[in-house]
Order: structure tokens, then sequence, then C-alpha cells
């Protein structure tokens, strides 16, 4: 399962084995019961009512608008309709599917939406809750919960994958849940288990009982065709399967399908337009896949996370997996600690160190490479986002590092968030701090939060270092001495910051500090080192003090840009008046 693809389905058969623990993993692979597959149709559709039940989240979902609107009760009237818009909207979208597949309950559920809307507009707070209530017990029933649960994860998490194919086709939405079901298991396990009879045949070389496997009535639709091109070759059974391409996900097993955008979204392509995926254009050798890549590949989606995330100035759902290579185990833990932070409302890079710092609990050694990938598909619009990122294991133990950690200490949450990815991507977090330094200064001066600042300046300084492979240094950091630096000339030159009590007022010399600040960001900015440096000599000369060797190599053509910016950077943030300028009371060496 060195693939990460395959991997994904991997991590969906180990959750859907957490009650029974069936299955072994050694290394990256697993070992799985012939019993245990038999019975994975059931298994599986009552993991989704388990799981992802709509009765459950849609009660939920309206008990915390409820809850919201009883607050709002003494509040704004423009909020109270806000509130009252809301849960109309979810109770009738919610009903609509309801009445779509069971028009008996037609006249019931009208009445109960009526007595939602009566409820909220005389404030009758406790025949809102029992109405609500009273709309869960119609939702909760067994034949309602489960059309609706199954169709939600058909469309929201298992198209992802596969698309169209077999029972998540659109038209198969009326069947009834055993339909279904029984329609996963003839297109899904059945192949699985008369590909894996076929190969034991095939090993021992029985060639009357290869025969026999292609006469019993319950065989996959392709096992026809191959018995007609077996015949046309006049190769015996065991021959003939010598010839039959191999699955290019799994080894040891044989490719029954193509790879294409019915089996995998995200990668595949359909094969009359996959003539750039074929050696030569010939569309014959596309690569194949077999029965159980298969359903690997469709359960894939239930080994993930689905989130929220930042992309391009906008929020994005998609599905996080972390993949380590050569070990099931370790990625099944990872994931199921991912999920588990993440289901918690931690925040992405809370829940990355909580995922790696359980892990570190069990085994001190990580040396395996850890991806994370963030992926999710449009199958109507053909569209696909996809991520691939390679967690260094030096910014993975920094991360979970409480030693030198500066992480939590950095605010807001989002700002926090942007460095975190950014380093990730494996970039330079600089524009993302002078952004959020530049939205600082246009704060009132006891809103202003520099010490986050300092904090993700560290983290830059801290990461910069990681990346050329270097220690971390155990003395004050760049960073550290230049904030010091800055804070002190803030503090001869404003006064206390303390004495600034209203957050409309700022004092003359604030204001003069935080004009100068400004300058300087831009100059660091534009890399104007020139400027820079002449502007801080003069508030050295101002505050009567020295200019320290550290502001010198400011404009020192050995000082690299990155270090430049570490410099400026901070020297700006301990320089801007604000809130929480902190330093240690030791003495710093300038």
């Amino acid at each position: 399962m060195n693939d990460w693809m395959t991997s994904m389905g991997a991590v969906a058969l180990l959750r859907l084995d957490e009650d029974k623990q069936e299955i072994h993993a050694k290394a990256n692979t697993l070992e799985v019961p012939i019993e245990w597959l038999k019975h994975l149709p059931e298994t599986l559709f009552q993991y989704f009512l388990k799981h992802y039940s709509v009765a459950d989240r849609e009660y939920q979902a309206l008990q915390n608008l409820v809850n919201i609107y009883i607050r709002n009760l003494e509040k704004e009237e423009s909020k109270l309709k806000e509130n009252i818009k809301w849960i109309n909207e979810r109770v009738k979208s919610t009903c609509d599917k309801v009445k779509k597949y069971f028009p008996d309950l037609d006249a019931e559920l009208i009445n109960c939406m009526s007595n939602i809307k009566i409820a909220m507009e005389s404030k009758d707070t406790r025949k809102l809750e029992d109405q609500i209530g009273r709309l869960y017990q119609i939702y909760k029933q067994q034949k309602i919960d489960q059309k609706l649960t199954l169709n939600w994860v058909k469309a929201t998490l298992l198209s992802s994958a596969a698309g169209q194919a077999s029972f998540l086709n659109v038209a198969k939405n009326a069947l009834s849940f055993k339909e279904q079901k029984s329609l996963f298991e003839r297109d899904y396990i059945l192949p699985v288990l008369w590909e894996l009879r076929l190969r034991e045949k095939f090993e021992k070389g029985d060639e009357e009982e290869i025969e026999a496997l292609f006469k019993i009535g319950e065989k996959p639709e392709y096992a026809k065709s191959w018995a007609s091109e077996k015949k046309k070759s006049k190769l015996s059974w065991y021959e003939w399967l010598k010839t039959v391409p191999e699955c290019g996900l799994i080894e040891n097993q044989w490719g029954t399908a193509s790879f294409e955008e019915m089996h995998f979204v995200p990668l595949g392509m359909s094969v009359s337009n996959a003539y750039n995926y074929a050696w030569d254009g010939n569309l014959q050798a596309v690569q194949s896949i077999s029965a159980l890549a298969k359903l690997l590949l469709l359960l894939s989606p239930l080994g993930t996370y689905r989130y929220r995330r930042p992309s391009k100035g906008e929020l994005v759902n998609v599905f996080g997996f972390l993949h380590a290579e050569s070990s099931c185990q370790k990625t099944f833990m990872l994931n199921n600690q991912f999920s588990n932070s993440m289901r918690t409302d931690t925040r992405f890079s809370e829940a990355i160190r909580d995922s790696f710092g359980k892990l570190k609990e069990i085994e001190n050694r990580r040396n395996e490479v850890t991806v994370l990938i963030e992926w999710d598909t449009d199958y109507k619009a053909k569209k696909t986002f996809l991520e691939y990122k390679s967690l260094n294991p030096n910014f993975v133990d920094y991360i979970i590092s409480t030693k030198e950690n500066v992480i939590e200490k950095i605010s807001p949450y989002q700002f926090r968030e942007e460095i975190i990815r950014a380093a990730f991507d494996n970039l330079d977090c600089k524009n993302l701090i002078m952004k959020e330094m530049h939205r600082i200064m246009n704060l009132p001066t006891t809103n202003r939060d520099t010490f986050s600042l300092k904090n993700a300046l560290i983290m830059r300084e801290h990461l910069l270092m990681l990346k050329e492979e270097k220690n971390l240094l155990t003395e004050k950091t760049v960073t550290e001495k230049m904030y010091a630096l800055g804070f002190r000339i803030a503090q001869t030159l404003g006064g206390k910051k303390e004495e600034a009590t209203d957050t409309l007022y700022q004092a003359p010399n604030e204001k003069k500090l935080t004009s100068t600040a400004y300058r300087l960001l831009n100059a660091a900015k534009a890399g104007n080192r020139e400027l820079f440096f002449d502007t801080v000599v003069r508030l050295h000369l101002a505050a009567n003090m020295n200019v320290g060797k550290n502001l010198v190599k400011a404009v020192d053509l050995n000082t690299s840009d990155k270090e430049f910016t570490s410099i400026a950077l901070a020297f700006i943030a301990g320089l801007t008046p604000g809130k929480k300028q902190i330093i240690e009371e030791t003495e710093v060496k300038l």
C-alpha cells in the first residue's frame, strides 16, 4: 500500500474493522480475512448510518440554531429574523428531500413546519423545541434515515472518488437501502472474491479448478470475454492468465479494469479521452487495476477527513490525508488522531501537532517520508483540486516541540494557520508577516498585539534554519535581539505604553513612532537597506543610544535578503507601540 490512493482505502478498511479488529496490518500490507470481505456490504452500509446519519446531523444542527434563536430573543429584531430564516430554510430543505421519496408523509411534514414557524413568531421556545423533537422522530425512522444518509454519503463522499459508477449513479437513488447494498455487493465484492479464488487456483496450477470458476453462475462480467479470448488463443488457462496485464496499484493482482474516471475521478480519465495516458496513443495500453484496487479507490474518502481550507482567497472543502510510506498502521494512527482533532473544532495546525505528537509517544523513530494530501473533485464540472505536501521530519519535530514551539503564541488563529500552510508549501512567510504588521499598525494602540508578531518572526527564523538543515540556536535569535532593541527605543522615545487606556486615543509620541514604523516597513518591503539604516540611525541618535553590530549587518553586502528581512521586521515589531511588547529582564547584547 505504498501509493497514497490505495493507502486511503486501507485506512478506510481499518476504520470499518475497528469494532471487530479482524484485519491485521503488517508493514505496508493488510491481511484481510475472506469472511470479513463477504460481510463488508452489511458492515459498510451500517457504518454509513452510524457515522453519517442525516437524522442525527440535522437534529444537532437545528438544536444549535434554536439555541442561537433563544439567545437572540432579547436582542435586535433583525438578528432574530435572520435566525428564523435560517431555521425555516434548514427545515424546508430536509423536509423536501423526505417528501420526494415518502409522499405519504407530506401532510405531517407540512403541519410540523407550520408549527415551527408559529412557535418562532410567538416566541414559544418550549413548543419550538417540541416540534424540533417531533421532526427528529420523523427523520429517525429507519427507512427515512437510511434513504437520506445513503444519498448524502454517495453525493458528498463516495462520488468524489468514483463519480457515478454502480450504485453511486443518481438514477439508483430511488432504489431501497437493501437494493443498493446488493448492487454494491455485485459490482465490488463479488469480483474481489472471484479474483482471489482464481489467483489461488492459478498459483496451484490447477487447470480444472480454473476452468470450473469460469463456469459458475456468480462471476464478474469480464469473465465471459476472458473465456472467449482464451479460447481463441488455444493456450491453457494457466498460460493464458500469464498474459493478463498486472494491476498498476497492487502487486500480485491482475488488471481486470482500466484505470479511468469512473474508478478514481481525481486522477482518472475516460478511456475514450486517454490518448495522452497511453503509450503511443494506444488506448488498449491504458493502465489496468484489479477488483480489489477498484474497491479501495471507492472507499478512499472514508479513510480521510473532510474540512474547509483556504485556497486563493476563499474557503474550499477538501479531503485531508496523511500518508506515511511503508506503514499502514502508522498511517492509520496518524489519520485517526488527525480526524479526532479536527472533529473537535481544533485548528488545522494544532491537529497536525496532535497527530504526530500522539505518534511520538509510541515510537521515537520517524524516518519515513510523510505526505499530506488534500484533494476534492467536482464531478459535474470535471474539476479537481489536488495538493501534495511532503512533511520534513525536522519540521514535524519542530511543530510538536514543547521547548522551542511558539505556534500557540501567534494570534489571531487565521494568521497562525496561514504561516503553517506557507511552511508546508516550503514558502517564506515574510509577506504574510508584513501584511499582518500593516494590519496591526492600523489598529488603536491598545489593540496591537506586537508580541504575536515577535513569535511569528521567531518561527520564521527557525523555519529558515531548518530549511538550511542548521541546528536551532540555544542562545537568543536575531529576532529576539532586534525586537528587544526596537522595544527599548520605543520606551525611550514614547514612554510607557500602559499609559494609554482609551482605545481611540494615541499619544503624540506614539503617533510619531507608528509613522516611523510605517516608513521602515515600506523600506523593508522594497529591500531599501540604505533608507532603513538611515532611519534607524536617526532613532538611535534621538534615543541617545549606540548603533549595535546587528543593525550594521543590515547594510552589509554579505548579509542575505532573508537575514535583512529578519533584522528589519523584528526591529519594526519591537518599535511599534502596542499592548504586548514583552521582553525578558535579562540583558540582551545588541
